[in-house]
């Protein structure tokens, strides 16, 4: 990735992107076919290598992803409006947030998509481990990003 403009902002240490992104609840994801850029919001489970997302296994995400896989993210989290002064230009926010870009695919695989369940509900419920039928696994989509390129920036 090329350099960021205010690298004393930058977040370099991937233990502390890693904190980043499990301190958020969204991620939003971006992706485009035939020059037609979309951006989703999207729950998801993170594992320290890849996302994980759930939900309808049709839909205009699906029809995006099978025409062009790679894609890009971002989240954010620490909001907090600074200022008090009657210069707008006085004024700024503090957060932290993480980029990057991957590829995208769908999981077919039940036991995959099993482990899969297990860290987005780990992400927001804490425990290790849950039961799934095979018809629920059957049932629900399944989707990865494998990350490519992720970087950090922190203003604080």
């Amino acid at each position: 990735m090329e350099k960021m403009r205010l690298g004393n902002r930058e977040v370099s240490d991937r233990s502390d992107i890693d904190g980043i992104i499990r301190a958020c609840d969204v991620i939003r994801v971006g992706m485009s076919v035939d020059n037609e850029p979309y951006i989703v919001p999207m729950n998801f489970g993170f594992d320290g290598e890849c996302f994980y997302f759930h939900g309808a296994k049709e839909g205009r995400k699906i029809d995006m992803i099978k025409v062009n896989p790679r894609v890009c993210f971002e989240l954010d989290t620490e909001h907090r409006l600074i200022g008090d002064s009657d210069r707008a230009c006085d004024w700024t926010m503090k957060y932290a947030s993480v980029m990057g870009t991957g590829i995208m695919r769908i999981v077919e695989d039940h036991s995959e998509k099993a482990k899969a369940l297990d860290i987005l509900m780990q992400q927001y419920g804490g425990k290790d481990t849950y039961s799934y039928s095979e018809k629920m696994l059957e049932r629900i989509g399944i989707l990865k990003l494998e990350i490519k390129s992720i970087r950090g920036k922190r203003s604080s």
